[in-house]
């Protein structure tokens, strides 16, 4: 982390020793550095009657009390929250003036508007102990402002090899730093977090999953000569940078969790505030257009702008009116305002956001005309009764209409009524379809002011990547299609299942009959969702041509009982669809929705949205029209379309599935219709955009939204040959024993004294190149054109098929030979379903499965039978459990530790002296085994023998004191003060079981009076931290 702490230096951060930081934090749970943050309350100066006053020691005390007192007990993100709060809002401090009279001054804990006047510290490897035991943890660089940790790195892990370094691994730390367990109370106070590789860098905030967290991206982009992680720091760093990012755009949000912008989302707002500080001639301000692809967080951005205009001095003076063309969506950017802070306080959020929304067009008149309200949500189709009323007219040009969606209602009369009752608004429009020419979105609210592409938003991680199939039935004049088809439907049904749905198909009429058609649509969806989506925990849409055909693919799917559905439409009356419905259909229509709806039609649609967010049913959500725009759900991952769909209502469409989530890799489109050709016609036309801004939009810009699922699954014979070729040096495809050779281990001297894997690098690209493959082959499985593709023939996917088996059994074995934890953040269940098969049926040598023990069990083989390869390899795995055995299982007992680390040391110099005979490096690795398996060390009394936990307190006295005034001291007094220690910690332990914070107080108080006597004061306090440590580690074992 040197280069980090040389960066931070760069930008103004003051490099602190971890030995530093440590006086000032006090203790190993303590993560503020409280004389930092006094001193800073200390430089604070408040108004009162024209006069700058000090804070008192009391209002300092009252402000530390709040920044300390943050419980856990409601979960790390309320805690993160209201420390967030008091970050952002300051604390509210009672003060008694010189006369007599109290004052309740406002604290901020940072000076937003002056970042120099902050202190700046930045402080390496930091010790945290976890909350339950004593374990030590070091975060990589804590970056302290007034003495509040606000900022983590974690960087490459100590002891990996320097250019293995994986920013996913310290992704995996951050979070597992997190947990209730280890050190959460850092995370109570950290607001951005940054991981960095050896060439990549992520960053995100508390509670952030993994395939959340984002790459920075500068505009203007900088350039050459930086690496990622470099210019990751220097971007987000910068002291006036970060502060501006967590003061306006970091956000809570009850779905969500705690959100930070975006490079996207921070220079939109950036680009959309200076263009409204801008004046027309008539002194209005100026409007226009940002273009973010469906999917990258719209409403969020126009929550993180509504807060800057809050703050910002230019535009304090504004109000906020947040204009759409549906309830629902009026309803998501309505909660999104109200969780995201933009109200202000918690208080302020329920009453204000309540109060903000307009119930009629009256009473938006009355709101534009008089009302004093700082944000208010209508519907833009209330303008049309709201224009008609006297009193709807403002000419304020403090006004700031931020529109959502605006390529679609705002047109025509109802955007002409908007910007007549506010001649002088600053309009600005937020879409996320690209802008047709005809439509000329950017002539009526402005230029476009910031875009977000589709191909960046793939390349950037904030949407995934799109699947397409086409799986049209074949409805020609011959049987022979309806019959192909009808046989690759019935795939996989028992005989009396494909019997039954025979029978209903006894003519071609039939088969070509609209309901029928559905029948077999639906046994599709329902066996492909069963089979490749549904056992992932993610959801699906199926897009209907009317509301008829929704009501009978409900019914079609509910009775294969693969999968449950629900049915999301307007009321019957209203005309939602495309095809036409007869009287007959109509009346069905009606009595469907008499039974399932009732009156209460927004009641049902809460309710079925609410379970389809969750783990259980509706698997399947059926729709017309309404919820293909505007509808974001992570856990929607495929769209099944059974309808026509055009220009920018198709992208939008098929934009529903893609969202991150933990389980999906990318979304997928099967198409019943055919819509391909209209796919490919839209995004032609978006090659012919009138507006041009930063670098144009070409085709390229809204090209790669889709892709067929044959591109994916024919990159298979290259995914498998890379896997392959990180084995060029096995001779014998068939020795299991060779493979493990090729990732086991191998620890080299670093030039710092600390071993080095140097096969760690390999390992991480054989991990990288199966997960690859093992996830195309997942994704070609799931598509029936894979097995029909006559380029793919049934040897090749067989032989795919058991090299995954094969190398991900290899996976578990390299991983437990290393000590590896399995990593399955990218594994979901389908894939730990084939990981979890039967492996090594092409092999004749059979191995345990799984991780090591760092016990192992007994040895039952003989080892003069093995071959030089197992012989080498089962040494490399008595070293590599040596280490890990050494370091965790002898945390409780430091000077066995110490012995052994430097036995273990000696022991690999001698093995490396063997090369050649690997049999003996084996057993002279295994003795060191065995001795450290019965803690058997020199030089502590042999009274202690049966009572390891003495022995362990003396060797402490040994360590702290040094060989030569260990040896003043008798041994029996040893023994005798060893067990003393002993029968405190013991007690401590019981009478405290149920408060284990109070165990080091105790022990402290009862070991310090008779320590002193024996060694002095320091020595006396070097031991007794050791002991409180130990006693962590024993306390901690004994809860598992």
């Amino acid at each position: 982390m040197n280069a980090a702490l040389r960066w931070l230096a760069s930008l103004g951060w003051r490099h602190r020793p971890a030995a530093e930081a440590a006086r000032w934090r006090g203790g190993p749970n303590d993560v503020l550095l409280r004389p930092r943050l006094i001193q800073a309350l200390q430089a604070h100066r408040f108004d009162y009657r024209g006069e700058r006053y000090p804070l008192s020691p009391g209002g300092i005390d009252q402000v530390m009390r709040e920044v300390e007192g943050l419980s856990l007990a409601d979960g790390l993100l309320a805690a993160n929250e209201r420390f967030y709060r008091l970050l952002t809002l300051g604390v509210t401090v009672t003060e008694f003036m010189p006369d007599g009279k109290k004052h309740q001054p406002t604290v901020p804990l940072v000076d937003w508007q002056t970042p120099d006047t902050n202190q700046w510290d930045a402080v390496e490897s930091p010790e945290l102990h976890t909350t339950i035991g004593a374990h030590p943890r070091r975060p990589g660089v804590l970056g302290y402002v007034n003495g509040l940790p606000l900022v983590v790195i974690e960087g490459p892990a100590s002891g990996g090899h320097p250019h293995a370094a994986s920013v996913h691994e310290a992704i995996q730390r951050q979070l597992h730093h997190q947990r209730p367990d280890e050190t959460p109370g850092l995370f109570v106070y950290a607001q951005l977090l940054l991981a960095l590789g050896a060439d990549e860098a992520r960053y995100a905030t508390t509670g952030t999953p993994p395939r959340a967290w984002a790459r920075w991206r500068e505009e203007p982009a900088d350039g050459p000569g930086l690496s990622e992680p470099e210019r990751t720091v220097r971007a987000l760093l910068r002291p006036e940078r970060l502060l501006e990012l967590l003061r306006h755009f970091v956000l809570f949000d009850r779905r969500l969790g705690k959100v930070i912008a975006r490079p996207h989302q921070y220079f939109g707002v950036r680009a959309m505030l200076q263009r409204i500080q801008q004046r027309r001639a008539d002194g209005a301000r100026q409007g226009g257009v940002l273009w973010h692809t469906t999917g990258s967080g719209k409403s969020l951005t126009m929550v993180f702008l509504a807060r800057v205009l809050v703050f910002h001095p230019n535009t304090q003076a504004c109000r906020v009116l947040v204009v759409t063309d549906r309830l629902d969506l009026e309803d998501q950017l309505a909660r999104n305002f109200t969780n995201g802070g933009a109200f202000g306080s918690a208080a302020a959020a329920k009453k204000d956001g309540e109060k903000a929304r307009v119930g009629s067009g009256r009473e938006l008149a009355r709101r534009i005309g008089h009302g004093s309200e700082r944000i208010v949500f209508t519907l833009v189709h209330k303008f049309a009764t709201a224009a008609q009323q006297p009193e709807c007219y403002n000419p304020s040009a403090d006004i700031v209409a931020l529109v959502d969606e605006g390529h679609r209602s705002h047109g025509g009369q109802l955007h002409e009524r908007l910007r007549r009752v506010l001649p002088r608004a600053a309009c600005l429009a937020f879409t996320g379809t690209p802008l047709l020419k005809e439509e000329k979105t950017s002539q009526r609210f402005g230029p476009i002011v910031h875009a977000y592409t589709l191909r960046r938003a793939v390349d950037d991680g904030t949407v995934v990547p799109l699947l397409y199939e086409e799986r049209v039935p074949e409805m020609g004049v011959d049987d022979d299609a309806a019959n192909h088809w009808f046989d690759r439907v019935s795939a996989g049904l028992t005989p009396e299942q494909t019997a039954e749905l025979m029978g209903r198909y006894t003519s071609r009429r039939a088969v070509y009959g609209a309901p029928q058609r559905i029948e077999l649509i639906a046994w599709d969806i329902a066996q492909h969702f069963e089979r490749h989506v549904k056992r992932l925990g993610l959801k699906g849409q199926v897009a209907t041509a009317s509301k008829l055909d929704a009501i009978r693919y409900h019914r079609c799917l509910e009775a294969t009982g693969l999968v449950s559905s629900a049915v999301i439409m307007s009321p019957p009356d209203n005309g939602e669809g495309h095809d036409a419905i007869d009287d007959q259909g109509r009346l069905e229509v009606q009595r469907w929705w008499d039974a399932h709806v009732g009156r209460d039609a927004q009641a049902h649609e809460n309710r079925v949205l609410r379970d389809f967010s969750g783990d259980g049913g509706p698997d399947l959500l059926i729709v017309v029209d309404r919820l293909l725009t505007g509808f974001d759900e992570p856990r929607n991952a495929v769209l099944y379309i059974d309808k026509p769909l055009k220009a920018h209502n198709l992208i939008q469409a098929v934009a529903r599935v893609n969202r991150l989530h933990e389980a999906k890799r990318h979304g997928l489109l099967v198409d019943y219709r055919g819509i391909l050709r209209e796919l490919d016609s839209a995004l032609r036309d978006y090659q012919n955009l009138e507006a041009r801004t930063q670098g144009g939009y070409e085709l390229d810009d809204v090209e790669g939204l889709y892709r067929p699922v044959s591109a994916e699954y024919r990159q298979l014979p290259t995914l498998h040959a890379a896997l392959r070729a990180l084995f060029g040096e096995v001779r014998d495809p068939s020795d299991l024993e060779q493979y493990r050779q090729a990732l086991m281990p191998r620890f080299v001297d670093s030039g710092s004294g600390q071993g080095i894997d140097a096969q760690q690098q390999r390992r991480q690209a054989f991990y990288a190149a199966l997960r690859r493959f093992t996830q195309c082959l997942q994704t070609a499985e799931a598509s029936r054109s894979f097995f029909d593709d006559p380029q793919v023939s049934e040897q090749a996917i067989a032989t795919y098929r058991a090299e995954r088996r094969f190398f991900n059994g290899l996976r578990r074995i390299a991983q437990g030979d290393a000590q590896e934890p399995e990593d399955r953040s990218d594994s979901g269940p389908e894939h730990r379903r084939h990981a979890e098969g039967p492996c090594w049926q092409r092999l004749a040598v059979r191995e345990p499965q799984g991780a090591y023990l760092l016990n192992p069990p007994a040895r039952t083989d003989a080892p003069e039978r093995w071959s030089v390869e197992k012989a080498r390899n089962e040494a490399d795995l008595v070293r590599t459990r040596l280490r890990k055995t050494i370091q965790v299982e002898l945390a409780d007992d430091p000077y066995a530790q110490t012995v052994f680390a430097d036995q273990l040391k000696q022991a690999v110099a001698q093995a490396q002296a063997l090369f050649d005979q690997p049999l003996k490096q084996y057993m002279l690795l295994v003795r060191l085994e065995d001795r450290v398996a019965t803690r058997t060390v020199d030089g502590l009394p042999s009274a202690l023998a049966d009572h390891p936990q003495a022995r362990a307190y003396c060797g402490i006295c040994r360590l702290v004191l040094g060989e030569e005034a260990f040896a003043r001291t008798p041994p029996d007094a040893w023994a005798r003060q060893a067990l003393s220690i002993d029968a405190v910690v013991g007690r401590a332990m019981v009478e405290h079981s149920l408060n284990p914070h109070n165990i080091g107080f105790v022990i402290r108080q009862a070991l310090l009076p008779e320590l002193f006597a024996l060694m002095g004061l320091e020595q006396a306090r070097a031991v007794i931290e050791r002991v409180v440590e130990v006693a962590r580690v024993r306390m901690e074992r004994a809860s598992r």
